[in-house]
């Protein structure tokens, strides 16, 4: 059974009433009684120790959490870097199955707002053992990730950014982007409707770093039909390290970006979905990336296919590489799937969903997750599988995030 958001609500005894919370009561018991033994072992030689770190690095983040005032050497081995990292190897990779936890944020057209919600899917079945609406620690903000169990995210409204590790309970407020980046555009205010964000870690300076890309609004032009398209677009970053962002510098050109609806990071590399030529959702021709260890830019055109889409194309991972999802009608899709610089047309998909849907991106290694109508529909590319995942909604919209949330021991506020 999959891990829950909901888990951590209460971490010191109960938690929250219920369907959900019935269910994961159940697995905690079960968890209790199976690690009962485990508490009693003492770290006396290194063989030991090692056999200790094992153990642990394969249980989840709650429990780890309990154990940690057993004694000073458990809190020891649970708080080093190496065992974190070794948990995330151990715990998080071998529980990529079929079921898990699925987070969905909805844009609430009636009532103007965001709206989070969490699903519990079981592991076999793919059915919904329950549905909670849950509030992030900052309301109404968008949510990029999860990044070894860290979500970004970024309050619209207010201009505002924030780091969450729901598993440790940690919340922090990133600095604000202040600077303006060249003296040439002084005269000019960043436009905060057009901002695009990616989040990941870095493998070789070991950071975790958020990626903003900002455009520009000229404010010596008062008419709201002056368009600012023809300034480049600057990207900041910032490291959780130091805790500060920076200026790397302008894009070369304009690019209309698409906001991902399921979280793409691949190999240190970030990538939104763009369009060189025009402000048309159903135009883009290219791909950029941003890769976080060596900071490059790069752009990537998209392979020949026909504009005739009827939903936007969508951005996915399949086989820990990116891919393309096009949807040309209710009962057509076809996917392309980048392997060593080259496109591949990995398959096509000729099928009935019985309703109207939109792709939204990727769940696990070789499942596509589309929108339909009051539901979410899952599609298994090895087995043809169609599952749809029925749960109650309070206020119908449009899924603008989907993803599969993964607990991790990093801490952001260390």
């Amino acid at each position: 059974m999959a891990l829950s958001l909901q888990r951590y609500k209460y971490p010191y005894g109960g938690i929250c009433n219920g369907e959900l919370a019935i269910i994961l009561e159940k697995r905690m018991q079960g968890e209790r009684k199976l690690l009962s033994g485990v508490a009693t072992i003492d770290v006396g030689d290194l063989f030991i120790e090692d056999l200790l770190m094992e153990i642990l690095s394969r249980l989840p983040v709650r429990t780890l959490l309990q154990f940690q005032v057993v004694c000073k050497s458990w809190y020891g081995i649970i708080k080093n870097p190496y065992f974190i990292s070794k948990h995330l190897k151990n715990y998080c990779s071998n529980n990529d199955d079929r079921g898990g936890c699925l987070i969905t944020q909805y844009a609430m057209p009636q009532v103007g707002e965001l709206q989070v919600h969490e699903l519990l899917v079981d592991d076999k079945t793919y059915k919904v053992l329950a549905y909670e609406t849950i509030r992030t620690p900052k309301y109404n903000t968008y949510l990029c990730g999860p990044c070894d169990g860290i979500y970004y995210q970024w309050c619209k409204g207010e201009d505002e950014r924030f780091l969450w590790n729901p598993a440790l309970n940690e919340f922090k407020v990133l600095p604000r982007i202040s600077m303006n980046p060249t003296n040439s555009l002084s005269h000019m205010n960043f436009d905060g409707v057009t901002e695009f964000y990616g989040f990941g870690y870095d493998s070789v300076t070991k950071d975790y770093k958020v990626i903003v890309i900002k455009g520009y609004k000229d404010t010596t032009k008062y008419s709201s039909h002056d368009k600012y398209t023809d300034y480049p677009l600057s990207i900041f970053i910032y490291s959780l390290r130091n805790d500060s962002w920076r200026y790397w510098g302008d894009l070369p050109k304009y690019y209309y970006l698409s906001h991902n609806t399921c979280y793409v990071f691949v190999n240190d590399n970030v990538y939104w979905l763009g369009s060189t030529k025009s402000y048309s959702i159903f135009d883009f021709d290219v791909i950029i990336s941003f890769n976080l260890a060596s900071e490059n830019f790069q752009e990537l055109h998209l392979p020949s296919y026909d504009k005739a889409v009827e939903e936007r194309p969508t951005l996915a991972v399949c086989d820990d590489s990116i891919a393309l999802l096009f949807g040309y009608n209710e009962k057509c899709f076809v996917m392309w799937s980048f392997n060593e610089g080259f496109w591949i047309k990995k398959c096509t998909i000729n099928i009935d969903f019985n309703v109207y849907c939109r792709p939204l991106g990727h769940w696990k290694k070789n499942t596509l997750l589309f929108q339909g109508d009051y539901t979410l529909i899952l599609y298994d590319l090895e087995t043809n599988e169609i599952c749809y995942l029925e749960y109650p909604m309070d206020v119908y919209g449009k899924c603008v995030n989907i993803s599969a949330y993964k607990e991790g021991l990093v801490s952001i506020i260390d």
